[in-house]
Formats: C-alpha cells, structure tokens, sequence
C-alpha cells in the first residue's frame, strides 16, 4: 500500500525521510499504529536562547487509525514534530530512528504495569556534541497522547534516557536498528 506523508515543517531542505520507524505507541490505554519520521536536516529555533541552530534536527509522527488497515490504501495522519531536545549546529537530530521496547520498566521501576511492553521512540544525533567533539548522542523518548481517539494534542515527549558517543568524530546515533 501508497502511503503519502507530508509534514508541517517548514522548508525544502530538511531532509524529511532520511530516516522511517513503524511501532505501535499507547493513547488512553489503547495501541495505536504509527510511524516516526526523521528530518536531520530541519533548521531549530530555540525560544530560551533565542537562537537558530542550523540542522539541529527532528522528528515527526503519523497515526494510522485501525479502520484505516483494511482500507485498499493506507492513511497516515500527522499528529506532530519535534525539535531536537537539546539543539546545536550540525547535531542532525532523526538521522536514524528506531521504535521498541527499549526500557521495559513502568514508572515504579518493575517489569509489569500499565507502561510495562510500551514501545519508545530511539532517536540518533551523530553529529551532536556532549563534551566531545561529533561524538553522537542516542535519545529514547517515551511517546504520549491525550486521548483515545488521538484528535487531542499529544502529551510533550519525555526523553528517558540518553546514550553519549566517547570519541571526537565517532557519529554515535549515525544507523539505528
């Protein structure tokens, strides 16, 4: 099946697709099937130090409504994009994305629960700084929605926890499977 997406971000040269991550993320205690799309490529511009970083990075997600899969074509629904947390020049921010159950602890730190096998968002910076020079970061970021039916605003994403490249030049985050 033809899926068409098309983001709202602004400008040509984002990059929008370099990277593509299918997974299925909770609303209101319901699964619903989406998809992550990267744009390393997205100019950032950051309120609090009212500064332009340049490819600094992003993501966007798209849902498919279940009535939507046994449709003879697939519809995917843009729900948001997200700036590289953390913005700076050249981070890349969504080079490589990848969606899984990557932290499979609830918020009281045990394997069962209401958040227990919910998938997460794995987002690469290979071009992000973090005390060494393009060593690379890769952000898990944990999903939300307000709602069962996903027509509310989704919930800010909350990055759980960040891996650090330990090499000048190392491009950590670069692929991501």
């Amino acid at each position: 099946f033809p899926i068409e997406l098309s983001p709202a971000l602004a400008g040509g040269s984002d990059e929008f697709g370099t990277s593509l991550a299918a997974g299925h993320f909770m609303g209101a205690s319901i699964e619903r099937p989406a998809l992550v799309v990267g744009a390393p490529g997205e100019d950032v511009y950051d309120h609090d130090s009212a500064s332009w970083y340049y490819e600094a990075g992003a993501i966007c997600q798209f849902r498919i409504d279940h009535a939507e899969l046994a449709a003879p074509s697939l519809h995917a629904s843009f729900d948001r994009c997200d700036d590289n947390p953390e913005p700076m020049d050249f981070a890349r921010f969504g080079e490589a994305v990848a969606v899984g159950d990557f932290i499979p602890l609830d918020n009281n730190g045990s394997f069962s629960g209401e958040y227990a096998d919910v998938e997460e968002i794995a987002v690469g910076a290979p071009g992000q700084d973090s005390g060494i020079v393009r060593a690379g970061v890769v952000t898990v970021l944990e999903p939300g929605w307000d709602g069962a039916d996903l027509t509310h605003s989704p919930t800010p994403l909350s990055t759980l926890v960040q891996y650090h490249g330990d090499q000048t030049d190392a491009e950590f985050g670069a692929v991501l499977a």
